[in-house]
């Protein structure tokens, strides 16, 4: 059980999260623009899959893009003492998340991610 705080202090961890926390919004917004260039371009077929193949592009792109941005802003990733001062009453009791309370659970949401993938890849 000792590797699991290993990979709770890991930074990539933490990027990782932010990414896919970033890639929720992100992909929202390139699937309205798609929708709404696909519905002016309804009768040109060459032109929706073109534009298909481009959100599919951009989708690809952007989590790498976010990857890329979020290695050069965090400059540290959250110990293990920083989860214990987190997950106390008055922590959690508190209304608005501090970005240090957040980055506690952005491992966790990794490691649920990768395990949907290895799920769903099986």
């Amino acid at each position: 059980m000792n590797i699991l705080p290993h990979f709770l202090s890991q930074l990539w961890a933490v990027n990782l999260g932010w990414t896919l926390v970033h890639f929720l919004w992100q992909g929202t917004a390139i699937v309205i623009l798609f929708a709404t260039v696909r519905a002016l371009a309804s009768g040109n077929p060459r032109a929706r899959h073109a534009l298909a193949c481009l959100a599919l592009g951009a989708m690809t792109a952007t989590p790498v893009v976010t990857w890329v941005w979020m290695s050069g802003s965090v400059t540290s990733a959250p110990t293990m003492r920083q989860v214990d001062v987190a997950l106390t009453p008055a922590a959690i009791s508190s209304e608005t998340p501090t970005p240090v309370q957040a980055e506690i659970w952005l491992p966790w949401i990794v490691m649920l991610w990768l395990a949907g993938v290895i799920v769903f890849s099986v």
